[in-house]
């Protein structure tokens, strides 16, 4: 269970924002690595959202950001491969900046989808540096990681279904 001390400020104590021992700490990637934290868990490292490949504007495309910037004088609007560059280099200075054990992990499955979700590139690269195999590839990090986490276990039976499709279930067939 997190606990976060949020309504102090508002009565004189300390800002919410600081980071303070005995206490989750949660942060985006600008922040990590400040707190000086020596446990450190960057989650949502799946391929769907990092890089965040949903920057494309349905408004301002690419190429009317290069126009605009041509037209006006103005400095260009970065564009998609812009926008992702930026996010991989803050991931890479936020990893630069922390220290002892970081846990990187990613969603392996999309309930609202009802489908498996690949990680992404930047995990297989962590691997890849963990391992000192910079040939590996994402069958060898699957194998390499452990069983998939769910809140709710393998053995769960939530309903008559579940119970009747468990009773038919052959290893897994």
């Amino acid at each position: 269970v997190a606990y976060i001390e949020v309504d102090r400020y508002s009565f004189g104590g300390r800002a919410p924002w600081v980071s303070s021992g005995g206490r989750l700490h949660f942060t985006d990637i600008d922040g990590a690595g400040r707190s000086g934290r020596r446990l450190t868990f960057i989650v949502g490292m799946d391929a769907g959202r990092f890089p965040d490949v949903t920057f494309t504007d349905a408004l301002l495309g690419d190429a009317e950001r290069r126009r605009l910037a041509r037209a006006d004088e103005l400095p260009a609007l970065p564009t998609v491969g812009e926008r992702i560059e930026e996010r991989r280099y803050a991931l890479a200075a936020a990893l630069a900046r922390l220290r002892g054990l970081v846990t990187v992990s990613y969603a392996a499955w999309n309930a609202a989808d009802g489908r498996s979700v690949a990680p992404s590139a930047e995990l297989l690269q962590a691997f890849r540096l963990k391992t000192g195999d910079p040939a590996a590839d994402y069958d060898q990090m699957q194998a390499a990681l452990a069983p998939h986490a769910s809140a709710v276990p393998r053995s769960a039976q939530l309903d008559a279904s579940d119970t009747w499709l468990h009773s038919l279930d052959d290893n897994g067939v």
